[in-house]
């Protein structure tokens, strides 16, 4: 009766403290929450029609020195750490995976990689993707199945993707993306991010962009409208508004919402532009 009773009483306290405190699937506590991705309906007007899901994931891409590549890497990158012995299935699939998914630009996308990493996107802070971005390249040099000889540079990327309405193939479309950091073999590390609210005083629209490892950048504010409610792709264009230091204003007598922004980013001096995502449901 005791045991029973010390029981009851803990598994009652402990789900009062889930629910008191919000401690929810978010720290791992189910059953004693609920799972978020049953938590809602995601059926839209006209119910009569069948419509395309939309989603925000994650995504790992790299920059190679070549898209060539010979399976000796593989052995001299894991020589005396990798305990076994690559069999031809694995030589063969090693290859075969990383020449299909590096293009003519040798830019290469991680299709196969434990989705621990490409979740990083969620992370709130530029120093913490950072973070996140060096302990992906730490994983990828440690793990032969996700390793890929001569990376030069690795991105994260933010993405809305859209399943196709039925009778479409299964194949998610990216709607909407930008980066959220760039870290290269050398240490460089570049970042934006951008914060969107509306100024109690002045009663405008703001968004207040931080960046990081530019020292004099050019930065344009672009947006695509409504990404989520349309299944086609929809265009970039400019974001209408005035620049006040770092922060954007937005102008709402000339947009059209809602707004999913990008923040492009050119230092000043140098050719390559590089396009990040901002806020986004700007309304």
């Amino acid at each position: 009766m005791n045991v029973t009773l010390v029981f009851l009483t803990a598994f009652f306290g402990y789900y009062v403290y889930v629910f008191t405190f919000q401690r929810g699937e978010k720290e791992l506590n189910y059953p004693f929450s609920s799972l978020a991705m049953y938590g809602s309906v995601r059926a839209k007007p006209p119910y009569n029609e069948h419509r395309h899901y939309d989603f925000y994931r994650g995504a790992i891409r790299a920059n190679l020195t070549t898209c060539s590549f010979k399976f000796s890497a593989w052995e001299e990158q894991f020589k005396g750490q990798f305990k076994g012995k690559f069999d031809e299935r694995f030589r063969e699939e090693a290859i075969s995976r990383a020449r299909r998914n590096c293009d003519a630009q040798r830019n290469y996308l991680f299709t196969h990689i434990t989705s621990t990493y490409p979740e990083q996107w969620r992370v709130g802070t530029l120093t913490g993707t950072r973070s996140a971005l060096e302990a992906t390249w730490a994983h990828l040099n440690v793990k032969p199945q996700y390793y890929v000889p001569g990376i030069e540079e690795l991105s994260l990327y933010k993405q809305i993707a859209h399943y196709p309405a039925y009778p479409s193939d299964v194949r998610p479309i990216v709607a909407h993306e930008g980066l959220r950091g760039v870290l290269t073999r050398d240490g460089q590390f570049r970042a934006a991010k951008g914060t969107y609210y509306r100024d109690q005083s002045s009663q405008d629209l703001v968004i207040d962009v931080e960046t990081s490892g530019f020292s004099d950048p050019e930065i344009r504010m672009l947006y695509r409208v409504d990404v989520r409610e349309r299944p086609e792709v929809q265009l970039v264009d400019v974001l209408p508004g005035h620049w006040v230091g770092m922060k954007f204003i937005i102008d709402e007598s000339q947009w059209k919402k809602p707004g999913f922004s990008l923040i492009e980013i050119r230092e000043r001096g140098e050719e390559r532009t590089y396009l990040f995502y901002g806020p986004d449901n700007l309304s």
